[in-house]
């Protein structure tokens, strides 16, 4: 989904990672400036949840203030940590399991918080020119080949038969996506039931997932894990496994974990400017993202995008920032931009 803000001024915020001091701290300067009639949304770009190994993880408590905030207007984008609670894909780095982290502390009432995430728009577009997401341009909602040529396992060409892209953002069905993986997944378990764990060689021809890789399938033994049906919500990293092996999995993996121009590198402008060109209803001007590693609090890509963050990966206490964006202004360059970037501790 594609949010349209034709006016106000709209407070950014980035990669808060389960940082509940940081997240306070922007709420707190955010009310401040809604009273005052500065600031009309406060929108959290993405990775809302999931701290680095080591931090306090205060995720679920975020969460549940968001969910129970009634005054201020909150709007939160789909970044890739929130992605795979959607699809229940069990997400590591180095030791830690982020998804099984928060799924053990949500697992009560998990529907609301899933819930909460397919409400998440992809993206916010303003009247001015400028389109806001978490993961920055993909080369798979593009369309190009530039993606391919960089060495990209999921490129668009791969996926002409689902007709994905832009225009479908608006009309995606999380849940009917979800609904294709518990039937798919119930056969498969029932074949497997039925004739053995070694004789039932596992294909999809769903019009929804596409073709499944197989031997992503056999060699780690899913059927081991128990099904429990979307309507008690439980966690079940099988489907996230089953999205994954198939090309609808693959083709959302690269919209939301591409490393923009660390993987693509010198073609990542090209992919830039389709990217914003290609954008339904009007072409985009400039693109606000977060996403990377920011160890200065925010960096320019190119001439069109501005990546920052307010929390995560940011070195210096001084350097976590929140971003200023009025929907209405068109702005004339990148410096333009940088100058509603501040501090959230001056």
């Amino acid at each position: 989904m594609i949010l349209e803000k034709n006016s106000g001024h709209l407070m950014l915020v980035s990669e808060l990672h389960g940082d509940w001091e940081d997240y306070s701290r922007a709420k707190q300067i955010f009310s401040l400036k809604h009273k005052k009639g500065e600031a009309d949304y406060l929108v959290l770009i993405g990775d809302i949840i999931h701290s680095s190994p080591g931090r306090l993880d205060r995720s679920k408590e975020i969460l549940d203030d968001i969910l129970l905030e009634k005054e201020l207007p909150i709007i939160c984008l789909l970044g890739n940590h929130e992605f795979v609670h959607i699809y229940h894909i069990s997400l590591t780095h180095e030791k830690s399991n982020y998804t099984e982290n928060l799924e053990q502390k949500i697992a009560s009432k998990r529907h609301l918080y899933t819930e909460l995430f397919l409400k998440m728009p992809y993206s916010i577009s303003t009247s001015g020119g400028v389109l806001v997401n978490h993961a920055g341009a993909s080369a798979s909602l593009t369309g190009i080949k530039a993606g391919i040529e960089a060495g990209i396992e999921a490129g668009a060409e791969k996926f002409q038969n689902l007709s994905l892209g832009w225009n479908t953002l608006a009309n995606y069905d999380c849940k009917k996506v979800l609904l294709e993986l518990e039937f798919v997944t119930n056969r498969y378990i029932a074949k497997k039931r039925e004739i053995g764990h070694s004789a039932y060689s596992f294909r999809s021809q769903s019009d929804i997932l596409g073709k499944v890789d197989v031997s992503k399938l056999e060699s780690q033994r899913w059927w081991k894990y128990p099904l429990s049906g979307l309507s008690q919500t439980a966690y079940n990293p099988w489907w996230g496994r089953l999205f994954l092996a198939s090309e609808l999995g693959m083709f959302w993996w690269e919209v939301f974990f591409n490393m923009n121009e660390l993987q693509y590198m010198d073609a990542y402008s090209s992919i830039v400017d389709v990217f914003l060109k290609k954008k339904p209803g009007k072409e985009m001007s400039f693109l606000i993202s977060g996403h990377t590693h920011l160890p200065q609090g925010f960096k320019t890509i190119g001439s069109r995008q501005l990546c920052f963050s307010s929390s995560h990966s940011v070195e210096n206490k001084k350097d976590k920032s929140y971003l200023m964006l009025e929907a209405q202004r068109n702005y004339k360059n990148l410096e333009e931009l940088r100058e509603g970037i501040h501090s959230l501790y001056p």
